[in-house]
This record gives structure tokens, sequence and C-alpha cells, in this order.
């Protein structure tokens, strides 16, 4: 048997804040999002230089190398935004790594038939390498939205709005009178 002193209490255990830890700010998976971040800057910068550098060297007068080069990073990152894959469901994932490879390897492409052969090899196993590690971490390139006129649930526990009637019953569109009879 154990006596305690008594001019001393027992030590109450320290409680650290919820989501405090003794870790430094930039954490491993900080480190990682940060990582994946700039390969993802480096991967569309990569893309534009090269669809830019291509345009500019397919052109044969300045205007139309100018056109070019400022038209073809448009066009390729004007197929990427405006198409929205929100709509379709389960391939929405799918079909937005796809897009999103294809501009890519266009782009390596373009880059490799300037001659920059290996500048147009990086650009492709970059893309590859960034789209891996997202994957691999269980990220996702489509952000969670709602499509337009989809029905969400309420969360578990939260109030429920009352049913309203169907019309013709209890006035048009009106809700039931507590005491259940008609009001006439």
């Amino acid at each position: 048997m154990t006596a305690q002193n008594p001019q001393r209490p027992p030590a109450a255990p320290t409680a650290r804040p919820t989501g405090t830890s003794e870790k430094t700010p930039y954490t491993t998976p900080a480190r990682q999002q940060v990582f994946i971040l700039v390969l993802r800057a480096l991967m569309e910068a990569g893309i534009v230089a090269g669809l830019a550098w291509w345009g500019y060297r397919a052109g044969a007068g300045t205007g139309l190398k100018i056109l070019l080069a400022v038209g073809a990073p448009a066009l390729g990152f004007g197929f990427w935004g405006v198409v929205d894959f929100h709509q379709a469901g389960r391939l929405a994932k799918p079909l937005r790594l796809l897009q999103e490879l294809a501009i890519s390897a266009l782009a390596a492409v373009a880059v490799y038939a300037t001659g920059q052969h290996f500048l147009g090899w990086a650009l492709g196993l970059l893309s590859v390498a960034y789209h891996a590690l997202v994957y691999l971490q269980g990220g996702q390139l489509l952000k969670h939205r709602p499509s337009p006129g989809a029905r969400t649930r309420p969360a578990p526990g939260a109030p429920v709005a009352p049913a309203w009637p169907e019309p013709g019953r209890a006035g048009q569109g009106e809700p039931a009178s507590a005491t259940g009879g008609d009001a006439s």
C-alpha cells in the first residue's frame, strides 16, 4: 500500500487542447500537400509554356507566331476549364483524370516536337508523377459539389421541416391545422 503525501494533492493529468500537437507547424501531411501543390504549379506552368513555345515555333510570320503562342495555351486551358464533369456521376473523376492527362500529354508532345526532347519527356513524367501522388494520397482532382437540382439530405439529428399537405387539402399549400379539422 502506498501512502499519499497529505500536503501535496495528486497531480492532475495535463490535457493538451484538442487539435494541437508537439510537432512543428509543418507536419508531414502539410509538407506533402505543399509538395503536391508545387508539382501542380510546375505542371501547369510547363503546360502553358510548352503550348506557347510550340505555337511560337509553329508559326511562319511574326503575327502568326504571336497568335499561336497566345492561342494554343488559351485553347488548352479553355477546354480544361469549360468542361464540367460534375454532371457525369461516377465517371466524373476518371473523365477529369483523362482530360488532365490528355492536355498534359498534348503539351509534352508539343514540346517534344519543337526539338526539346528532354523537356518534353520531363513534362510528361511530371504530369504522371503529380497525378499518381494525388491518387496515392487519397486526393481527388474534383472538389465535391452537388449537382444543380440535387436534393441534399439533412445531417443526422438535424430538425426536419414540417410536412406540407398536398394541394387541395387544408387549403392551397397551407399547413394543416393543429386540430386536424377543417377551418371552414
